[in-house]
């Protein structure tokens, strides 16, 4: 309910284009893809989950795996300005070609700031989880997106690396 109520009274916080770009993008390379980001993450977190000393080690290190992530969030902030940057410069020099230029760098901007949206859902289910306390469906869910949010890092280092192979 609150998110609907954010969604008619702040029009401007429509985060959901990210997804649907982001799966838009898996899509158009292959089904396997959209398998490994989306159900494996879901698949794994359940299983993990099912282990009770998970749950204990979890709940005992939730502030040092927030950290974690908040450091990821703002490292991804940071390369998202970063290649901005060096894209507009390469642009500017003529070392690359305009149009595959800017569809890449399209791309990388997606993964990017979809693995920070990951990344905050995740920070809000850890400090939901502290609020109330144990919960077994919070944790669930919370290694869920963990394990999301690391497939989300590993195909932005992926895509990173698609953008800067050609630039040496």
């Amino acid at each position: 309910i609150l998110l609907c109520i954010m969604y008619i009274f702040f029009p401007k916080i429509h985060l959901h284009e990210i997804f649907v770009e982001e799966f838009r993008l898996l899509k158009k390379e292959s089904k396997l893809q959209v398998f490994i980001f989306y159900i494996f993450p879901v698949i794994s977190g359940v299983l993990i989950s099912q282990f009770p000393n998970v749950w204990y080690n979890l709940d005992k290190n939730m502030g040092n795996y927030m950290v974690i992530v908040s450091i990821f969030i703002g490292f991804l902030l940071n390369v998202s300005i970063f290649l901005s940057s060096v894209i507009s410069k390469l642009s500017e020099k003529g070392r690359v070609k305009e149009g595959s230029v800017k569809q890449v760098s399209k791309e990388v901007n997606t993964v990017i700031h979809y693995s920070i949206l990951v990344g905050l859902v995740f920070l809000t289910l850890c400090m939901l989880e502290m609020s109330l306390g144990y919960n077994k469906w919070i944790i669930t869910l919370i290694l869920t997106v963990g394990i999301h949010f690391l497939t989300a890092i590993l195909m932005t280092c992926r895509a990173i690396y698609l953008i800067t192979k050609n630039v040496y």
